[in-house]
């Protein structure tokens, strides 16, 4: 019967996933799709750390008020560095995670072993006709939730974000609570969905383009032989894994340079995934059906079509990023830039307001 159970929600899945993919739109949407498929990359990818570093400012006061208006209506602003802003309409927030499971880490309240290596905050704005990815730092120190078996919250703690992930004692228990540290993080801004996708589905979906070459960039001797510093290799099952994943024993073990091999990846990977797109119409349809076990999310169907369609026809305005200081306690952390995060907020969820 177990095997039963799992046959049949396997094929509502392909069935749900070729309702939402026609070949048509897959056709149409497919390097869309393709950055959707690949998101633990997507925050990796445009040297997040190089840009978006200004002069340190002082401090600004900020306070929210609610003013009335005429007809009994009521706007909140929030007053920042010696401007109104209030919230903008049209916007719809996704969380993209890339899970991990981690040996070292274990929850003695329950949960489970897989923690969110990688994050990226989707907010796509319908008044503009834009979308602005916000990737976030896996060791971003935040205020994590320790829940029951059923999700019910224990007591919360310090701790990093990839954390909250392995608080939750079900895949999806786990995204739910990753979704209130990093809106715990952001000054309570929602979060609408949430989309995950585990390291061993990009091990498949490295494997179905028929491996990644890529210029070694650190040296691994004594982690895997195979990836020899300064050398072309094409990367195949578990050592693509590993070049992605490794940080402890290279000589920049920073979260920050593993992002840097990251991004070098997912560009060799986004070549040979249209390269082999181009030569079969089926390629899509097949490589989303073998990565579906893979994928967790809170979406429909058509919510997904969404996201696939903003991606497509929106324009990205760039990656942001927070700026920040690491630092190390028992684990590596990162703690946010208080400022430089409440002026993001403000750019990408508020706009000005003129009073």
């Amino acid at each position: 019967m177990p095997h039963s159970h799992h046959s049949s929600t396997h094929h509502r899945k392909i069935h749900t996933i070729r309702k939402l993919f026609s070949k048509r739109k897959l056709k149409k949407y497919a390097p869309v799709l393709v950055a959707v498929i690949l998101f633990p990359a997507i925050l990796l990818g445009i040297h997040f750390w190089e840009e978006h570093v200004g002069a340190e400012e002082e401090p600004a006061t900020a306070e929210t008020v609610i003013l009335p208006e005429e007809e009994e209506t009521s706007e909140e602003l929030t007053f920042f560095d010696g401007k109104w802003y209030k919230p903008k309409t049209g916007l719809e927030t996704t969380l993209l995670l890339g899970v991990d499971k981690n040996a070292e880490f274990v929850s003695g309240e329950g949960g489970q072993y897989e923690q969110a290596d990688f994050l990226l905050l989707m907010v796509a704005d319908s008044e503009t006709g834009s979308y602005t990815p916000i990737s976030i730092n896996r060791d971003t120190m935040v205020d994590v939730m320790i829940l029951t078996d059923n999700g019910a919250p224990i007591r919360s703690y310090t701790a990093q974000i990839a954390l909250s992930h392995a608080y939750g004692s079900r895949p999806v228990l786990g995204c739910r609570n990753t979704v209130r540290s990093l809106s715990g993080l952001f000054h309570g801004i929602n979060i609408d969905h949430f989309l995950s996708l585990s390291m061993d589905g990009v091990s498949v979906l490295n494997d179905a383009v028929g491996g990644v070459p890529v210029l070694v960039m650190d040296d691994f001797t004594g982690i895997d032989d195979t990836l020899v510093q300064g050398e072309t290799v094409v990367l195949q099952g578990k050592h693509a894994l590993t070049y992605i994943r490794a940080r402890h024993g290279l000589a920049d073990s920073t979260n920050l340079h593993r992002m840097e091999r990251q991004q070098q990846y997912m560009a060799s990977l986004q070549e040979q995934f249209s390269r082999r797109a181009d030569a079969d119409e089926d390629f899509i349809m097949d490589t989303v059906l073998s990565i579906s076990d893979y994928l967790v999310s809170d979406c429909t169907v058509d919510q997904l079509s969404d996201i696939i369609e903003h991606l497509h026809n929106y324009e990205s305005t760039g990656v942001r990023t927070i700026k920040g200081e690491s630092g190390h306690g028992q684990f590596a952390e990162f703690y946010p830039d208080e400022q430089a995060l409440r002026q993001l907020i403000m750019e990408v969820f508020y706009e000005r307001v003129d009073l």
